[in-house]
């Protein structure tokens, strides 16, 4: 070969190399626009998930709370239910006191 044909040749695997590196250029610059938009896509994903933790956390408050108010209003109804008795009871044992003492007085037998 001549000097002249080796510089061709030489020149040829030049050529041949720098579209090969514009070729990685163009695959690398692809790569990294995808690699943005996953990014992205992530990003928006990690701040809709962000909340749950603190949205479990109010769940389990809300069911403590509900806990306590429905032992609460348990009790509740239980005094009420005491109260009732006492209000229909109370009025009829004063009437059988009353008419007792009545019958105590007007038989006499009194102290």
């Amino acid at each position: 070969m001549t000097q002249a044909s080796d510089l061709q040749a030489i020149l040829a695997a030049v050529m041949d190399l720098t579209g090969s590196v514009g070729e990685l250029k163009g695959k690398l610059g692809e790569v990294a626009h995808e690699t943005r938009q996953a990014s992205s896509k992530i990003d928006a994903i990690s701040l809709q998930i962000a909340p749950i933790p603190r949205l479990t956390a109010d769940v389990a408050d809300h069911e403590r709370r509900i806990v306590a108010l429905e032992a609460g209003e348990r009790e509740r109804g239980g005094a009420m239910k005491l109260g009732g008795w006492l209000i229909r009871a109370l009025p009829v044992g004063a009437i059988s006191a009353a008419i007792g003492a009545a019958a105590t007085f007007l038989s006499g037998k009194h102290p």
